[in-house]
C-alpha cells in the first residue's frame, strides 16, 4: 500500500495577516462528512483556485508513505 496526501500551497498566495487569513483562523481546518464538506475558506477558493485538478499546474506539499 502506498498513501500520498497532496495539499495546495496556499501561504504561497495568501499572506499572514491579511483578512482571508484571520476569516480561515476562525474556522481551524475543513470539515468533511460523507458526500458533503464545510471548507476553512470561502467556497470559491477551496473548490476552484486551490482545488487540485489533474492538468492544473500549482504549488503544492506533497506526503507519500
Amino acid at each position: 500500500w502506498k498513501i500520498s496526501v497532496h495539499i495546495s500551497d496556499v501561504p504561497e498566495t495568501i499572506k499572514k495577516g491579511e483578512a482571508i487569513d484571520k476569516n480561515c483562523k476562525n474556522r481551524d481546518s475543513t470539515l468533511y462528512i460523507r458526500n458533503f464538506h464545510f471548507p476553512m475558506m470561502p467556497k470559491k477558493l477551496s473548490d476552484n483556485f486551490f482545488s487540485l485538478k489533474k492538468g492544473n499546474k500549482k504549488l503544492l506539499y506533497s506526503l507519500s508513505f
